[in-house]
């Protein structure tokens, strides 16, 4: 059986084991969304670009050239996805101002 006291003391480490987790796996996904998302993304709208430019060159128009116009129209979201991105940043640096564990991990939570 535990006292008060040891109970306080394991709840304490366990908090701060989850903000050590999330703090890793925010600066991680941080630097991902930050440096390596938006080459291959721009890559991928360039493709589509120049596949749909040669569909049409050829004259052809099908359910293909379709589903890639669809999805270049909708390229630019996925660009203005990556906005949040530096609002989870701030969040986490607020977050990492805190002393109280608790409070911290509520404020990584968010």
């Amino acid at each position: 059986m535990l006292s008060h006291v040891e109970l306080e003391a394991r709840h304490e480490i366990e908090l701060e084991k989850y903000v050590k987790k999330v703090q890793i796996e925010a600066r991680i996904m941080g630097e991902l969304c930050t440096s390596h998302n938006p080459s291959p993304a721009f890559k991928y709208q360039n493709t589509l670009i120049q596949n749909i430019i040669g569909m049409k060159e050829i004259g052809l128009k099908n359910r293909r050239s379709a589903t890639r116009n669809k999805s270049l129209k909708r390229s630019p979201s996925i660009f203005s996805e990556i906005t949040p991105v530096s609002k989870m940043i701030d969040a986490r640096k607020k977050a990492n101002a805190l002393t109280d564990s608790r409070e911290k991990a509520i404020a990584l939570l968010r």
